[in-house]
């Protein structure tokens, strides 16, 4: 049985109910399928959804003890990881689910010049200006840190772009209006942003960090004791991920329902190379590693866990 969202009552939650919590975006499509599904409703507890605006929100509750399952980006997962043993992913959610896009002039750009474009387009443009969700220290962040040093060869990120930290929604108008140049966000944002033809991808996360986890699904240790429920949550998210993968017109439907954006975008995101979804953190351990690294040395971070720290030891293999 599930118990819709209780927005107001974090704090006077009912000790049998296992709350969920999400932000509605789609690096979390198996929250969405989950729930459209009613794979939620096989499981054998009840279950209440809270969802959350911003990460910072749902950081909090879960950190609170307000939130038993929680559907996070993979830099917050970390710290909350850290913050209590207890706490392990049970699953990875997305992988590979960020694009860098740029306007006309800077693929024009990217296109003569290779890897020397952003000094080109420096001496033809001025310096170019990045939209960057969440600042950093997230996701977006350390890819484009990530590429800046190791693939284009400069020495920092702020060496060569002029970094502004604009809300994922906001990036779509950032660089549609001129405000910025360049963008490195997650869908549907990514896509919403190529859907007008004088926009396009530079870049995609899966080629310079490759097979990174972007979203991870983490359980406290409540849930983690709980041998059936801890089974069944995860049977339940490998049906997620093979029905995301076997039907993506399905999975779009449910992410379009969930979290309220039209069906013909949540169908384009499909055909993104950012669409990559997994279960099993198999196969993760060297880009964890990578991810671990990047934050420490821009000293989010003093020490990264392994994947073994990060994810609960029964789903390693």
């Amino acid at each position: 049985m599930t118990v819709g969202g209780l927005a107001g009552c974090l704090g006077q939650r009912e000790s049998d109910v296992v709350r969920v919590g999400y932000v509605p975006v789609y690096p979390n499509l198996q929250h969405f399928v989950m729930d459209e599904a009613g794979h939620y409703d096989e499981l054998p507890v009840e279950i209440g959804y809270e969802k959350f605006d911003t990460g910072t929100g749902l950081n909090t509750a879960f950190a609170a003890g307000d939130i038993d399952i929680g559907h996070f980006a993979i830099v917050p997962a970390f710290s909350l990881v850290q913050q209590d043993q207890q706490v392990r992913a049970l699953a990875v959610n997305n992988v590979n689910g960020i694009k860098l896009l740029g306007s006309e002039a800077v693929a024009e750009c990217h296109r003569e010049h290779g890897n020397s474009f952003l000094d080109a387009y420096q001496e033809q443009h001025g310096r170019p200006r990045i939209a960057i969700p969440g600042g950093k220290g997230g996701a977006p962040h350390l890819v484009v840190h990530r590429w800046i040093t190791a693939e284009l060869g400069y020495d920092r990120l702020d060496a060569v772009l002029e970094e502004r930290d604009v809300a994922p929604p906001r990036t779509v108008e950032a660089i549609h209006q001129g405000e910025v140049d360049l963008v490195a966000n997650q869908e549907p944002f990514a896509t919403s942003i190529t859907r007008d033809p004088g926009y396009t991808s530079v870049a995609w996360s899966g080629e310079i960090i490759e097979n990174h986890p972007l979203s991870v699904m983490l359980a406290n240790g409540r849930v983690r004791e709980d041998t059936d429920l801890r089974t069944e949550l995860l049977d339940r998210h490998r049906d997620a991920t093979e029905l995301i993968r076997a039907e993506p017109e399905t999975a779009a439907s449910h992410a379009a329902s969930g979290m309220g954006i039209g069906d013909e975008l949540a169908q384009a995101v499909t055909t993104s190379r950012a669409y990559d979804f997994e279960t099993s953190p198999d196969g993760l351990r060297s880009s964890v590693e990578t991810i671990g690294d990047i934050l420490v040395e821009l000293e989010i971070i003093d020490q990264a866990p392994t994947a073994e720290e990060l994810f609960a030891s029964d789903v390693l293999e």
